[in-house]
């Protein structure tokens, strides 16, 4: 049996909620953010804090503050940031419904997997903290579960919590959906596809996703009503291009002017089941359809140290420049104009091939002769290979690369120069 208060979800981080990731999107619809590097973030339902520990070693500046009401959750958070030397965060054993902090404290709020997942009184208790608590030009993330996706997910839900009687729920739902009495029908095609999806997850998401007693999802429309009523507003998704405006031409015919109704419709079009959503104060302008220009005004950083996997000879022009994090501006495709270097920038950007942001994220691409890693990277390395880079970036290391990386405190010259420069390249390197 799964008992979601039974297994914990994980020293995760998520990619999307970096302060430079947000500010660079705030940016491109119209928002002026605070500065990353001097930011001060709030997360809530921080779990056991791996995800602003990684943001207080990539923005040294900044000043995190995360709270949990699990307090096995905020011994581990307190004792991974003792471990790392983590002296800009703070983490503290509080429920969000009562958490107290002074109005303008953050720049950036984060709430992930926490909206849907709790009673409405504490939804509504997250949007007035954030009303309350967020500097005048501060953005917030939240992600939630969505409609009409979560339709379709909840055959699962539903599912899981009917079979959880048993001693492995995986068993007994493949059961049931091997046992169908009419697998092709409408509903058994739909239950077999979302279980098949489901099952390859692990134990902590299956357990907090689905069998938590709270999971509520609901409509975007719903969503930016509820953000009306605490005179905030959505200003755009954090992941770039799964945004209204950022779709092909032929989609955006069918989505009208209105930018809330037209991401409503896009869910409809998509089936989206999740959000991770921006949101700010009301009385903030905003840009409809951003200008593919502006991200001449970002930061770029690749997503991939092998050439290899680049097959546009633009992007591999444009990928060989990439030295850290750069200023889009600093880079040069011979004989091209900046309109079309700003083109190849937002298609790159939406095919992978690099990440723009704000901000430069405290890491070198050199290898000194005594060189030191990022302390969080080599605690990490120790438990298992899955580690965050300074970019924010989840990277699963080889086990040469694993090996090395714990090692790297600065006292040290090590010989394996081909694995340093790989760490290099990936952000792992401070020194």
């Amino acid at each position: 049996m799964f008992e979601p208060g039974d297994i914990s979800y994980g020293d995760l981080t998520f990619q999307d909620s970096h302060p430079g990731v947000i500010a660079a999107i705030a940016s491109l619809v119209g928002l002026t953010p605070p500065a990353v590097e001097t930011c001060r973030v709030l997360e809530l339902g921080c779990g056991t804090g791996f995800n602003i520990l990684a943001m207080s070693q990539s923005i040294p500046g900044g000043r995190f503050t995360g709270i949990d009401y699990s307090p096995a959750h905020i011994d581990r958070a307190n004792a991974a940031a003792k471990t790392i030397g983590a002296r800009n965060v703070e983490f503290l054993c509080a429920s969000i419904d009562d958490f107290a902090a002074s109005p303008g404290a953050f720049d950036f709020i984060i709430a992930h997997g926490v909206y849907s997942w709790v009673p409405p009184a504490t939804r509504d208790a997250i949007l007035a903290l954030i009303q309350r608590t967020l500097t005048p030009n501060g953005v917030a993330y939240i992600s939630y579960n969505t409609h009409p996706g979560w339709h379709l997910r909840n055959l699962v839900r539903d599912g899981l919590r009917y079979c959880n009687t048993a001693v492995d729920p995986r068993e007994a739902l493949d059961q049931l959906t091997h046992s169908l009495v009419n697998p092709e029908s409408p509903y058994g095609r739909a239950l077999q596809a979302e279980w098949s999806s489901a099952r390859i997850e692990p134990d902590y998401y299956l357990a907090h996703e689905f069998l938590v007693p709270n999971c509520d999802p609901l409509y975007f429309r719903e969503f930016s009503r509820h953000l009306n009523t605490r005179q905030l507003q959505f200003a755009a998704e954090a992941r770039f291009f799964s945004n209204a405006f950022a779709q092909v031409d032929t989609i955006k015919d069918q989505l009208g002017a209105d930018p809330l109704r037209r991401e409503q419709h896009l869910d409809w079009l998509t089936g989206r089941y999740f959000r991770q959503s921006l949101i700010c104060h009301a009385s903030l302008p905003l840009i409809a359809d951003p200008d593919p220009f502006s991200v001449l005004d970002l930061n770029v950083a690749s997503t991939t140290d092998d050439p290899s996997e680049i097959t546009d000879d633009l992007y591999l022009t444009i990928w060989s420049q990439l030295n850290g994090v750069v200023p889009a501006k600093s880079l040069d495709l011979p004989g091209m104009p900046d309109a079309f270097l700003a083109a190849v920038l937002w298609s790159g950007w939406r095919d992978r091939v690099w990440a723009l942001r704000t901000g430069t994220p405290a890491s070198t691409p050199r290898v000194s002769a005594h060189p030191v890693a990022c302390p969080l990277a080599r605690l990490q390395a120790a438990a298992g290979p899955k580690c965050t880079n300074r970019h924010h970036r989840p990277i699963v290391l080889t086990p040469d690369e694993r090996e090395l990386i714990q090692t790297l405190d600065g006292t040290a010259s090590p010989s394996n120069g081909a694995a340093l420069a790989r760490l290099a390249a990936q952000a792992f390197l401070v020194s």
